[in-house]
């Protein structure tokens, strides 16, 4: 009983090590992007960005704001109010909108290098 304690202790902390180093490898290779929420836009309001990149909104507007996506597999953001942020890790093409005001409109593309 206690070699099968021993053997389970050394086979946790080799997979701790490896999710440290898992983790680590895919910060350093992960850009972080940042999209301003302003005056009933975003801006940019395209973007470019590598698969497993970060894309975070920054809302700098007056009014609330909460971002959606009108693309397969979408997603929504809670309600943004002035300062808040929404981040988001990016794998796919993705188009977006403000839910609460339709006409902002935006868009993630994803190009693969």
């Amino acid at each position: 009983m206690r070699f099968q304690i021993i053997i389970l202790t050394f086979f946790c902390l080799i997979l701790s090590s490896m999710f440290v180093w898992v983790t680590n490898s895919l910060a350093v290779q992960s850009q972080e992007h940042i999209v301003e929420i302003s005056a009933l836009r975003f801006s940019p309001t395209s973007l470019e960005v590598k698969s497993g990149d970060v894309v975070k909104w920054v809302n700098k507007d007056n009014r609330r704001h909460q971002l959606m996506s009108i693309s397969e597999g979408g997603w929504r953001s809670r309600i943004l109010r002035r300062g808040d942020s929404f981040v988001l890790f990016v794998g796919k093409t993705t188009f977006y909108i403000c839910a609460l005001h339709s006409n902002m409109r935006g868009e993630i593309k994803v190009r693969s290098d």
